[in-house]
C-alpha cells in the first residue's frame, strides 16, 4: 500500500517490519517500534560505509545487491526469531536516551526555554557591559 496523506507516525506505530532506507523514517521507525524489526537498503552494497554513515544500520538488517535473493526468507525469519531486537533497544536508547514517546517533545521544549533564558541573560548583561563602558 502507499500512503499518499495521513500521518506517518500513525502508520509507524502499526508496522510489524519496516523496509526504508537510510532516512529519518527509518529513525521514527527505531524510536516508536524499536521491538518491531527494521531493514534497511544499502543502494551500494558496501556495509562498512553503511555503518559509518548510519550507526542505526547495526542494529538493523540490511538488504543489498548480495541479500536481495533472500529477502523473502529473510523476512520470514526476523519477524519469526529476531535477533537482532536487543540491539535494536540499545541503537535507541544511543540516539534517542531511553525516553518514551511524548517525552522527546517535553525535553525539547525544556531546553529550548533554558536557552532562550540564558540568550536573554547574556544580552543583558552584554547591555549592562555596554553602559557602563559608555560611562567610563
Amino acid at each position: 500500500a502507499v500512503l499518499l496523506e495521513g500521518d506517518m507516525l500513525a502508520v509507524i506505530r502499526d508496522t510489524d517490519l519496516m523496509i526504508a532506507d537510510v532516512s529519518s523514517v527509518s529513525l521514527d521507525h527505531l524510536y516508536l517500534r524499536p521491538d518491531s524489526p527494521l531493514v534497511l537498503t544499502d543502494r551500494r552494497t558496501n556495509r562498512p560505509r553503511l555503518l559509518e554513515d548510519a550507526p542505526v544500520a547495526s542494529a538493523a538488517y540490511v538488504v543489498d545487491e548480495t541479500t536481495i535473493g533472500s529477502l523473502t526468507t529473510d523476512l520470514a525469519t526476523m519477524l519469526e526469531a529476531d535477533p537482532l531486537r536487543a540491539k535494536r533497544h540499545e541503537m535507541r536508547d544511543f540516539y534517542f536516551d531511553s525516553l518514551a514517546p511524548g517525552e522527546s517533545t517535553i525535553r525539547f521544549w525544556a531546553e529550548l526555554k533554558n536557552a532562550v533564558h540564558y540568550h536573554d541573560t547574556a544580552l543583558r548583561e552584554l547591555s549592562r557591559v555596554r553602559v557602563v563602558e559608555e560611562n567610563a
